[in-house]
């Protein structure tokens, strides 16, 4: 029987929980005798801690503390403490502030733009060069600096690295070859019907868009029936990478799940 070194049975028993007050609330809450020696004060949420802290660092007991002032809200008149760096706060709330933009917006709304009523201020709501023009020395200053540049755009410098036989899966250009006359609709639904209108990698069942019919060995002139595999379109794009390893796949697949026709 392996002794028992719970709690006072074992050596390096110290005593054990000791019971303390949270700070903000007074609830018991029990703690380690070695955590309790570190910590002046308990608490027994974060939402306790969170209170405490905003209640006893509050304005001018903050050593941060820079001074501030009251305001009344435009729309409900509620009264708010503003620090010196927003000055110009005018409003209590975010949703007091939405409020004032639904009622007002449109009365203060000109052709082309805005602008805000603050005290002592006038912002332009920004509009760029909607309605406006260069004027012929800027015009000579951006063509001069633009001379000889095309846009740039990183798609289009990949896609030219990546184009015909700079890509490493590149394949001669068989992909542009057309399919063979036999290959028709005809075989493709006898195809389908022979995998029970299955999709032979991911299990999906036929629902109002018809199977992909793929090439096992990738050779669009060759159609025979034991060539043919039906997959749904994401799994028919997913193998044309790694083709020899859906090659062995695919003929394993088509000698064990199709059904003899």
């Amino acid at each position: 029987m392996r002794p028992n070194f719970k709690g006072e049975n074992n050596p390096n028993w110290k005593g054990g929980k000791i019971e303390v007050r949270c700070a903000d609330c007074n609830k018991p809450k029990k703690v380690i005798q070695s955590v309790a020696k570190g910590q002046k004060r308990f608490f027994c949420s974060v939402k306790c801690m969170g209170l405490y802290r905003r209640r006893i660092y509050a304005r001018k007991n903050n050593p941060n503390y820079r001074g501030g002032h009251y305001k009344s809200c435009e729309i409900c008149g509620k009264t708010f403490w503003v620090i010196p760096s927003n000055s110009n706060q005018r409003f209590c709330s975010r949703d007091c502030y939405g409020k004032w933009l639904s009622v007002d917006l449109k009365e203060r709304i000109e052709i082309g733009t805005y602008r805000m009523k603050v005290p002592g201020k006038d912002f332009p709501h920004p509009r760029g060069m909607k309605g406006k023009t260069h004027s012929e020395k800027t015009r000579r200053l951006l063509s001069r600096v633009h001379r000889g540049k095309r846009p740039h755009n990183k798609y289009d410098q990949m896609r030219e690295k990546l184009r015909g036989p700079k890509n490493p899966m590149w394949l001669g250009g068989s992909s542009f070859e057309p399919y063979a006359l036999d290959f028709n609709e005809e075989l493709k639904e006898m195809v389908r019907n022979r995998y029970g209108r299955t999709c032979q990698l991911c299990g999906m069942k036929e629902n109002g868009r018809k199977l992909a019919v793929h090439h096992i060995d990738y050779d669009k002139n060759n159609n025979g029936l034991s060539n043919l595999i039906s997959l749904c379109s994401p799994c028919n794009g997913r193998v044309n990478f790694r083709r020899k390893e859906w090659i062995q796949y695919f003929h394993l697949i088509a000698k064990t799940r199709a059904n003899p026709m």
